[in-house]
């Protein structure tokens, strides 16, 4: 009889604690403890083929290998990035609609466009995976042989930047607010900013530091004239930052551009932690740093992400 008892204490048990597991884990994508439990879409802002689509695609295959569910790439261009970052930003918080974006698109664009949709409180950041400086770049026979020479000049200079209000726009216009005689012409285009400094089109051009740009410098196809930096770049000792050279004045915390991970704001953190432990893995695979190019590949985890890109944003509202 006690034998009996026993047995049926334990079957009781047991179902019990099939009944706690069950509820465990029917609840656990609210708590994160098994997401994700399906597919995860990445809204990208830039056409297929750019840097950051590429830097995206490359990086949402690795978490799909790392989270064992699919991560697509969908391509929604327009406004500045504006129209994909706003469709995140009013996307449910669980973790399943993510973009990449970064200082631009997070802090710049809702800035300078009111009607863009969102502010960077409307976000919700994951980690970051690079950071890019900005490069004043003229071409090999070029003048100028130095920052100083180019933002002296009493003629006009020539400069191709990505956009009015991208990075490169906001430096060149701090050059413009303090007298200097610089003219810019919007190309975002790496490609064709680098022919256009071949042909004479642009005296000089201020861009991110990514593969391309590090390849042309490295190379001595074009010189580099100053970083905006808190440091300079191993592979190119001899490129001074915009405070060395005498001209931060005026200018964003420098590193300015973070490139960025983020979903809407209100994602539980567990499930933040999931998604940036698996970008932190797949930043430290030799094989995906080797596809994104080594220049600035870095891991900034959620809190540091925020942190900096408020920063940016402090900075920016006096602008």
């Amino acid at each position: 009889m006690r034998r009996k008892a026993i047995t049926a204490a334990v079957i009781v048990g047991a179902l019990a604690l099939t009944g706690c597991a069950g509820q465990a884990t029917s609840s656990s994508p609210e708590g994160g403890a098994s997401f994700p439990t399906k597919k995860i879409t990445v809204v990208l802002g830039f056409a297929a083929g750019s840097p950051t689509d590429v830097t995206g695609r490359i990086l949402s295959s690795c978490v799909e290998e790392e989270l064992g569910q699919p991560v697509v790439v969908e391509n929604r261009e327009g406004a500045s990035s504006a129209l994909a970052t706003s469709q995140v930003a009013r996307s449910k918080p669980d973790g399943y609609t993510l973009t990449l974006g970064g200082t631009s698109s997070f802090v710049l664009v809702p800035h300078f466009n009111p009607d863009a949709g969102y502010d960077l409180n409307d976000l919700g950041t994951v980690a970051s995976t690079k950071v890019s400086p900005e490069i004043v770049m003229v071409p090999k026979d070029s003048p100028y042989k130095s920052l100083g020479d180019l933002l002296k000049s009493t003629t006009p200079v020539i400069v191709a930047v990505a956009g009015e209000q991208s990075g490169s726009g906001i430096i060149a216009s701090n050059w413009i607010k303090q007298g200097h005689k610089i003219q810019t012409v919007v190309q975002p285009a790496v490609g064709e900013v680098k022919r256009g400094l071949d042909t004479g089109d642009y005296d000089a051009a201020i861009g991110y530091l990514g593969t391309d740009t590090m390849k042309w410098l490295t190379d001595g196809e074009l010189v580099g004239l100053g970083l905006q930096s808190d440091k300079r770049v191993e592979l190119l000792p001899k490129v001074p930052t915009f405070e060395e050279a005498g001209h931060s004045e005026g200018q964003l915390p420098a590193p300015s551009n973070l490139v960025t991970w983020a979903g809407p704001a209100g994602m539980p953190d567990e499930v933040v932690s999931v998604l940036s432990g698996a970008f932190e893995k797949c930043v430290a695979k030799p094989e995906i740093v080797e596809r994104l190019g080594t220049v600035g590949i870095t891991f900034i985890d959620a809190q540091e992400s925020t942190r900096r890109l408020k920063a940016l944003e402090t900075a920016v509202a006096g602008l």
